[in-house]
């Protein structure tokens, strides 16, 4: 469900439902109710394959918060978006989207475009795997843009370094631990675990006939004082 907001004051939030605007608006306290999202509403022009990306899950529809569209409109006005889920009316109601040009990091990954551009702030902490997923975007055109270049290398070569440190002290720890890494290793280590186990099936099997002649010898002995 769709609500505006009507009144702000006295720290609290009223509410009208959208899709009854005569019913009495709910007066809410933000910092206790459960909001899902707040968007403002804006309408966006909208041409033949323009890039979108839609802000909000819908099942109904099957639209994932984050899902990029191409929009088609056809010559009588209708507007649908393709997604990799299918077709999405526009037409039909507000849609909860917004242009797809620029993205952040996070929402980058597994992305893959034709050109791109970065907007790297030295002032701001990145990590290398940010970095490295900002500029491996791209096809044929990656373009970087910083207010300074030599800080922006000096923050994201730190940042590997760091990550390096990282990653060799995990390989001597894996190192440490004897983990079988080839398919020939995993196999000896199988059959390894498989004869431990076999083990002590053939030392009970060779404790019973130990068992079976002490209870005979019991059993003469009981006969003999019979």
């Amino acid at each position: 469900m769709y609500y505006d907001v009507v009144d702000t004051s006295n720290g609290k939030l009223t509410l009208r439902d959208r899709e009854n605007p005569n019913q009495p608006g709910v007066t809410v306290d933000p910092a206790k109710a459960r909001i899902e999202g707040v968007f403002v509403e804006r309408q966006i022009e909208l041409r033949d394959g323009e890039k979108v990306m839609f802000r909000q899950n819908d099942k109904e529809r099957g639209i994932t918060n984050g899902d990029l569209g191409t929009v088609h409109i056809s010559r009588d006005g209708k507007a649908w978006a393709e997604t990799k889920g299918g077709i999405v009316e526009l037409n039909d109601k507000p849609q909860v989207m917004d242009y797809a040009y620029a993205r952040t990091v996070h929402s980058s990954q597994g992305a893959t475009v034709e050109r791109a551009i970065v907007v790297g702030e030295a002032n701001r902490v990145a990590t290398a795997e940010a970095a490295y997923v900002a500029c491996s975007r791209e096809k044929r055109g990656l373009e970087i843009i910083t207010e300074n270049s030599e800080k922006l290398s000096q923050v994201w070569s730190r940042f590997s370094e760091r990550q390096a440190a990282l990653d060799a002290q995990q390989k001597a720890q894996r190192a440490e631990l004897d983990v079988p890494r080839s398919l020939a290793e995993i196999r000896a280590a199988r059959q390894d675990a498989e004869k431990k186990l076999e083990q002590p099936e053939k030392q009970r099997a060779e404790q019973k006939p130990e068992r079976q002649d002490v209870q005979r010898q019991r059993q003469d002995e009981q006969e003999i004082e019979r």
